[in-house]
């Protein structure tokens, strides 16, 4: 059971997941949905690092998959490539 980081076009797979014993988080980024809107810009690197306070809190024993479209897949790998020992 690893934890997902789901938004927006990814919707539809959360009832799969948990079918499959799969928790899932989804959150909004700064900026989108619901989120805070900052003044300062919005930059991959403020996203991963916003995912990355989320996750680190978060914390589990089993591991952590994250799964992003667009630019969510983007932010997923560098999230991966900065913090590869949580994954």
């Amino acid at each position: 059971m690893a934890p997902q980081c789901l938004t927006g076009s990814l919707t539809g797979l959360v009832p799969h997941l948990h079918k499959a014993n799969w928790q899932t988080l989804r959150m909004d980024l700064y900026g989108h949905g619901r989120s805070a809107r900052l003044e300062r810009g919005y930059t991959i690197s403020l996203f991963t690092e916003q995912i990355w306070e989320v996750l680190s809190y978060l914390r589990t024993k089993t591991g952590i998959s994250v799964l992003g479209h667009s630019l969510g897949a983007v932010i997923a790998g560098n999230l991966v490539q900065q913090h590869p020992k949580l994954f």
